[in-house]
């Protein structure tokens, strides 16, 4: 099975990145129930305001060109208080060991705040306090940049919020050129991960055109390795560039310690000296080098468990329209046959004809089934299974009234079976691999009973699964590998096929089968008294046969129990977004 798979989703209809409530949320607050730190000022705050005003006035006084690029240095918060960008940081080492990692942060903060766009045409900008964010599961690139560099400071990382501009497509977090990238891998309790991705010929198409005020995460290599190196960090998708960002110039960058301001008149984030903080030429910084660092004015960071497993809030769910295509996402439990992702490509913008369905099932399903994909027109779909399955299947694929195959994880099969192939209605072929009796492919033929046709007498019959009824074992051919030894070619078995309707037995040895001139056949209603090769045979037969039900069996038992778990309701409709 592979372990990734790229699944292109064209043109965004998503109204992501489109609205902004936030000046509605902000004045429902009750600062009566607020923390005190968030609607006042500190004694620390009060020396480090005279030091920005102080800071802000010998700037401007230089170059009066450059407010722009303060904006940020000292924003309001939710309570409308101005609050240092710096103290609005609350590094915060969360207990989820599945955030530890700068990527997995970055896609759970992406996932799990609802993105808007910034609304605020002047410069002034409102700024709302992480634990804000975290209780509305709601923000701007401003709010989400804020969140995201807390965990990744409180993780160790050596993070940073950028302050500039950017193109549309990033701002308002259109998602035409994206792809869906599904990889096999640990996320909370999943064992697929779900991440858009952008290829670089896609890329380099982009329009770069109508730049705005936007908000990112820039990390280099610290306390902590970056195996790519140093990288910026789009924090309403959750992807991470390398140095050719899709950004265009940066005005501010600032961590819990201090803030950097670009002084350069050419603030273009592609120069070589731009995250070059040392540079001051091109970076002036609040705050001395040895001076004490600030105090952040925001309460520890917490996100109750169930929110963190619910992932999309406010119900676990969000729903993406794309042209062509829609992805319904999911929080952990929140579908009853636990689906955790759907993606759906049409074959027309109005989403009428569906062309193809992919869902990503949680690892807590009872029949471990990771993936499934189906394609209507074609009535076909294919499953893929975790190892942990009782039946040892890796994946099933089915085409109906056609073909069932399925594949079997080599290393958990007592009995070597590899795959298994069904002709619906004519054959059932097995596949074996390095079993000790040298048996390396069976096929049986068989013909299915209509459902209210008795099963005939001395017959051998076999169940086809639910609602399927049942059908005749007609014939058995058991093929084998040859000997290592020529030797024993003589008496080593080629073909032994066991011809149940014509009651039969037919043997073929490795040298017959090589000069297809001679066959060892034994009739049953000719030998009157069997002997001990004869009833070698009726033995080696009656083994196959039920070699050939247990594995039947086996499949059928894990289609009711596949059955059971589809069987339970259905969730509702996602969240449309």
């Amino acid at each position: 099975m592979q372990s990734d798979e790229t699944f292109t989703i064209a043109a965004d209809c998503t109204t992501e990145g489109r609205t902004s409530t936030k000046a509605k949320r902000v004045q429902l607050l009750n600062a009566a129930v607020a923390p005190h730190s968030y609607k006042s000022y500190s004694r620390s705050e009060l020396k480090n305001n005279q030091i920005v005003s102080h800071f802000r006035s010998n700037l401007l006084e230089e170059n009066r060109h450059l407010k722009e690029r303060l904006a940020l240095l000292q924003p309001t918060n939710e309570y409308n208080v101005p609050k240092l960008a710096c103290t609005t940081l609350r590094p915060t080492l969360l207990p989820e060991t599945e955030l530890y990692d700068l990527r997995h942060c970055a896609e759970f903060v992406s996932r799990y705040v609802d993105f808007e766009t910034v609304s605020t045409p002047s410069n002034e900008y409102t700024v709302v306090s992480p634990t804000q964010t975290i209780a509305w599961a709601r923000g701007d690139c401003f709010d989400v940049s804020f969140l995201l560099a807390s965990l990744l400071l409180g993780n160790g990382y050596d993070a940073f919020v950028c302050f500039g501009t950017a193109p549309k497509w990033i701002r308002k977090k259109e998602q035409a050129h994206m792809k869906y990238l599904v990889e096999q891998r640990e996320v909370s309790s999943n064992l697929w991960g779900l991440e858009m991705i952008i290829s670089d010929d896609t890329y380099s198409k982009l329009n770069t055109a109508d730049v705005g005020v936007h908000c990112w995460v820039f990390v280099k290599p610290g306390r902590r390795e970056l195996v790519g190196g140093p990288c910026f960090v789009e924090p309403s998708t959750g992807i991470l560039y390398p140095f050719n960002a899709p950004y265009t110039d940066i005005y501010a960058m600032w961590n819990d310690k201090n803030y950097w301001v670009n002084v350069d008149d050419d603030a273009s984030i592609v120069k070589e000296s731009a995250h070059d903080l040392t540079n001051s030429d091109r970076w002036r910084q609040v705050f001395p080098t040895d001076s004490e660092a600030p105090y952040s004015w925001v309460d520890k960071l917490k996100i109750p468990r169930d929110q963190f497993l619910l992932q999309y809030p406010p119900n676990g769910r969000r729903c993406i329209l794309l042209d062509q295509a829609k992805v319904e996402l999911f929080g952990d439990n929140v579908d009853p046959q636990g689906v955790v992702a759907r993606i759906i490509q049409y074959e027309d913008s109005a989403r009428t004809n569906v062309l193809e369905c992919t869902e990503l099932f949680s690892s807590k399903r009872n029949d471990h089934l990771l993936r499934r994909t189906r394609k209507p027109m074609f009535m076909m779909h294919h499953e893929f299974f975790s190892p942990m399955n009782e039946f040892s299947i890796s994946e099933r694929k089915d085409t109906a009234g056609v073909q069932r195959s399925i594949n079997f994880y080599q290393k958990t099969r007592v009995d070597g079976l590899l795959k298994r192939v069904e002709d619906v209605g004519n054959s059932i072929t097995e596949i074996f691999h390095a079993r000790s009796d040298g048996l390396v492919r069976r096929i049986v033929y068989i013909k299915e009973l209509p459902k209210d046709e008795k099963k005939p007498k001395h017959s051998e019959v076999i169940t086809l699964g639910i609602g399927n009824g049942v059908a005749v074992l007609t014939r058995i051919d058991e093929h084998f590998e040859k000997p290592n030894d020529e030797t024993s070619m003589e008496e080593a078995v080629a073909v032994r096929s066991f011809r149940l309707e014509e009651k039969k037995i037919v043997v073929t040895s490795q040298s017959d089968h090589q000069a297809l001139d001679r066959h060892v056949i034994h009739l049953k209603e000719d030998i009157v008294r069997p002997d001990s090769q004869f009833n070698e045979l009726i033995a080696l037969e009656n083994s196959s046969i039920r070699a050939v039900k247990k594995i039947q069996d086996e499949l059928v038992e894990m289609c009711e129990s596949n059955y059971r778990q589809e069987t339970k309701p259905s969730s509702a409709p996602s969240v449309e977004h």
